[in-house]
């Protein structure tokens, strides 16, 4: 079986799941040490699936296919972003 390359529409479902745990971590009156290594965990994660999404999105308009799109790293995004 082959993996079905990616779409834009395929990361609105893990942006939207990452959005909502980033609210229910912020929303807590005292947060763990824990608790912020995952808020800055879902941060990341959240720019590179926006990063990637966009990347998709700049291939199809230009006619390219999905699946040659890369996906990169959390930290690599994290770096670009800085």
């Amino acid at each position: 079986m082959t993996a079905q390359p990616l779409r834009p529409e395929d990361l609105a479902a893990d942006l939207t799941e990452l959005v909502a745990e980033e609210h229910r971590l912020q929303q807590r009156a005292s947060r763990s040490v824990d608790d912020e290594q995952r808020l800055r965990q879902v941060r990341l994660e959240q720019d590179r699936l926006w990063e990637l999404r966009r990347r998709l999105r700049a291939r199809r308009a230009h006619g390219e296919a999905d699946a040659a799109v890369p996906d990169r790293s959390a930290r690599v995004v994290e770096h670009h972003l800085r």
